[in-house]
């Protein structure tokens, strides 16, 4: 059975850009009619799609869920009135650090007891990195969704990602005892990760050219496969970057199935 919804609209001041009598002046109002096939088949989806994004931009992270130093907070400096908000919400997955500024984002500065403030190339601010790796999967435990770590693919290499994962999830090799030493004996299991942000945009630090792309991808996903083959890996490709980009993935990268999913950014 088809149910019609119909649906009034908000009541609208039309503003003409020609004079009006008083006649013609108030509201009017609009109306669309919406139809529900409620006989329509049901079709699987992960609750992955419902998503959320952490930005070093403005008051999301310094101020926002990190906040030492506050009443608010708890003894490492997460916000507890918004982690209790955040779980309120059940988000599945959250990715982070970025957005822009992770094309200009070093992992390492972020990492350790010896901390120092850099530049924020995307933002033009000073970054602390008081928060860094180790924070962001803290408080995804917290907040009690996936963490989704997006890889510097605008001014930083592959074999930096590759590090990166070994960070995160290695249980033997040079970062994996760097992460040891910073009080995480155990590998943080963070299987979800993004080689690069908008880098086919000629925005984004580090701008890759379209012959670029898709051999950057190839090799970074070779690599941080090679530090942990359980990760899962996406890329994003705008109209222009996909197809050149889905012909490494499907054989000419010479990748193991189902080793990346590239996402479409539709035109803007």
């Amino acid at each position: 059975m088809k149910t019609i919804l119909k649906i009034a609209l908000l009541a609208l001041t039309v503003v003409p850009s020609s004079p009006i009598s008083a006649a013609d002046e108030g509201q009017t109002e609009l109306r669309a009619t919406v139809t529900v096939n409620t006989d329509a088949p049901s079709r699987p989806y992960s609750p992955m799609i419902f998503g959320g994004f952490l930005e070093h931009f403005d008051r999301q992270i310094y101020g926002g869920v990190f906040d030492p130093g506050s009443p608010l907070s708890d003894k490492d400096g997460f916000r507890k009135d918004v982690v209790a908000a955040l779980k309120e919400l059940k988000t599945p997955v959250v990715r982070w650090p970025g957005g822009c500024y992770v094309s200009g984002y070093r992992w390492e500065k972020g990492v350790g007891k010896d901390r120092r403030p850099t530049d924020d190339m995307a933002w033009g601010v000073i970054e602390p990195n008081t928060f860094g790796t180790d924070e962001f999967v803290r408080l995804s435990r917290l907040a009690g969704w996936e963490p989704y770590i997006c890889n510097n693919a605008g001014n930083g290499t592959v074999e930096e990602m590759r590090n990166w994962v070994e960070y995160c999830n290695g249980r033997s090799g040079k970062y994996a005892e760097m992460r040891k030493e910073n009080g995480h004996a155990g590998p943080q299991h963070v299987t979800l990760w993004s080689i690069g942000n908008e880098n086919y945009g000629p925005w984004e630090i580090g701008h890759k050219r379209i012959e670029q792309w898709a051999p950057f991808v190839r090799d970074a996903a070779k690599a941080m496969k090679a530090a942990d083959p359980q990760i899962k890996l996406s890329a994003a490709a705008n109209e222009a970057y996909a197809p050149l980009l889905l012909t490494f993935k499907d054989g000419a990268a010479n990748l193991p199935p189902h080793t990346l999913t590239i996402v479409r950014v539709p035109p803007q």
